[in-house]
């Protein structure tokens, strides 16, 4: 499913998603597609809380909580995460 399509269906409302095929560019994560995992109210908390629960239970998968009032999903990749990808430490 896509960004849109999820703003869409759960407009102003925390979304719990699995990033699917992510890659980085230039700093940034690149999410082309997302499976929805659970809508959540306006309580960040509670979303927060099952991300917790499913990345302790999946750890090499790549889950975000996001709020659907961003147009557009903006994940920043830390430097330390970016040099090791490059190999660098």
């Amino acid at each position: 499913m896509d960004w849109q399509k999820i703003r869409e269906t759960y407009p102003d409302r925390w979304v719990l998603v699995e990033a699917i095929d992510a890659y980085t560019e230039q700093g940034m994560r690149m999410v082309p597609s997302l499976v929805l995992i659970d809508a959540f109210a306006d309580d960040w908390y509670v979303a927060w809380d099952a991300y917790v629960g499913w990345h302790t239970h999946y750890p090499d998968r790549e889950f975000y909580v996001i709020n659907t009032e961003n147009e557009r999903i903006e994940i920043t990749v830390m430097d330390a995460f970016l040099r090791m990808e490059e190999g660098k430490t």
